[in-house]
């Protein structure tokens, strides 16, 4: 197995830079995985750890041991790609073992660990048949059998599911999973898709801009994000912004934009309680806005704009005045078009961010505690 460490990497392409200074620690055995949209430096920087491109400076280390200047051949990873990257010519059994027959490795032996990796991998009754006779699935575990057949230290994915249809997506999530549980290595995954990030992973590390936005467990990411992006790209429908302002009234802190006024809870308020944070931006995750068909205290009116039924759940566009937002309720919930609904927000559940930089205003932990421990006493 092997520790993956990143120290002040960076990459260019001539002006541009992919991967700014970036420092990142993948711990031994630890599924971890680089999530963000399109152009945001995950795939490069999985491509740096391969050896597949040179460093424009700074250091990796594979147990503690400097790996920037060694090619891709001298480092102890295993690589499976997006496109399955098959030999066409060979059959399954061949495309598996090539690379072991190349590291010179005796055929009883090459043999003896295909067959154990297509057994793992349930495709040992394709052995004989070639790459354009099977599946995409089939040939996307046949890339993945090449790669763990080398019993390598670091597995390197970089997005090998994106080629499959949505329900084989699914089910080989499954399988990852197992497979990193069987091989007990350490596995470096790199996708757009925050669902793989979310159900896969140890730890998800958020990128955008060839930066680190935030590296923890999926729970840790979804339920407290660092900022805005990361909110707002972990999880689907993504999380509501609500632009406004903290006000204090009657001796507590309130946020107030047009139509809405909501008491913040603890752990927002005690962040924001004596600072000079004033614009703020609300946010609530969809499943965090309570809908009726009956008005109550404290909540706001809102009209139906937009109805999604997804089957168990259904996602409602609402609209607060001009301010818009999106709701999940469950797919027994009637609602149309253009109806008056009554809302409010879970308030234990709100977010809050600073409106010039977007970071999370959040007490931490042991603040909230201690607050909670005074209001007792």
């Amino acid at each position: 197995m092997a520790e993956v460490h990143l120290e002040h990497v960076t990459k260019k392409f001539g002006s541009v830079v992919a991967v700014d200074d970036l420092c990142l620690t993948v711990h031994d055995g630890e599924f971890l995985t680089l999530v963000g949209p399109s152009g945001c430096g995950k795939s490069t920087t999985l491509r740096l750890i391969a050896g597949l491109e040179r460093l424009s400076s700074g250091q990796i280390y594979f147990d503690g041991q400097p790996v920037g200047h060694l090619p891709a051949n001298k480092r102890d990873i295993a690589m499976v790609f997006q496109s399955y990257a098959l030999y066409p010519h060979m059959s399954v059994e061949e495309n598996i073992g090539f690379a072991l027959k190349m590291m010179g490795y005796p055929r009883d032996e090459i043999r003896r660990r295909v067959t154990e990796v297509a057994s793992m991998l349930n495709i040992q009754h394709l052995l004989a048949r070639r790459p354009r006779e099977l599946s995409g699935g089939q040939r996307q575990r046949v890339a993945l059998g090449r790669a763990i057949v080398r019993d390598a230290g670091a597995y390197l994915l970089d997005e090998p599911l994106s080629n499959l249809d949505a329900q084989l997506r699914v089910t080989m999530r499954g399988e990852l999973k197992k497979l990193h549980a069987d091989l007990q290595r350490t596995f470096i995954y790199v996708t757009h898709d925050q669902a793989e990030a979310m159900t896969m992973s140890d730890r998800v590390a958020v990128l955008n801009e060839g930066k680190v936005l935030q590296c923890a467990a999926p729970a840790e990411v979804y339920n407290r994000p660092a900022n805005m992006f990361v909110a707002g790209f972990i999880g689907s429908p993504p999380m509501n912004f609500i632009p406004g302002e903290v006000q204090r009234e009657a001796g507590m802190l309130v946020f107030r934009a047009e139509g809405i006024r909501q008491r913040l809870p603890l752990h927002v308020a005690l962040a924001v309680d004596g600072t000079s944070v004033h614009d703020v931006v609300l946010g609530v995750r969809p499943e965090d806005i309570v809908v009726s068909h009956n008005p109550e205290e404290g909540t706001l009116t809102a009209t139906v704009l937009v109805v999604e039924p997804m089957g168990a759940d259904t996602f409602v566009t609402l609209t607060i005045g001009r301010i818009r937002c999106i709701a999940r309720v469950t797919g027994e919930f009637r609602v149309g078009s253009q109806e008056t609904l009554y809302i409010r927000f879970d308030e234990a559940k709100l977010h809050l961010f600073a409106s010039d930089d977007g970071r999370a205003l959040r007490a931490e932990r042991a603040m909230v505690l201690n607050q909670q421990e005074a209001d007792l006493a």
